[in-house]
């Protein structure tokens, strides 16, 4: 029983589009969101400042997004230096 609870459009035989809807919309209030698009520039920049932060010793915060169900996920948060 809990494994039909876990995936409700596997349990369901009929999944009504407004009902598929209504059941992410549900979701997502509770924090999970969508994962998130990075194009290659902010990519390029992203990886550049990781760098950047190596070498020249300051902190910096990074996020990451944890997927929890298909493309829905969490975004975390870490903050840090990097040490040699």
């Amino acid at each position: 029983m809990s494994i039909k609870i876990n995936n409700l459009f596997a349990s369901m035989r009929m999944v009504l589009p407004e009902q598929r809807a209504a059941i992410l919309d549900h979701e997502s209030k509770r924090g999970l969101l969508e994962k998130p698009y990075v194009d290659e520039d902010d990519f390029g920049e992203m990886c550049f400042r990781i760098y950047d932060s190596t070498q020249y010793d300051y902190a910096i915060d990074v996020k990451w997004f944890q997927p929890v169900k298909g493309k829905l996920g969490t975004v975390e948060t870490s903050c840090g230096l990097f040490n040699k």
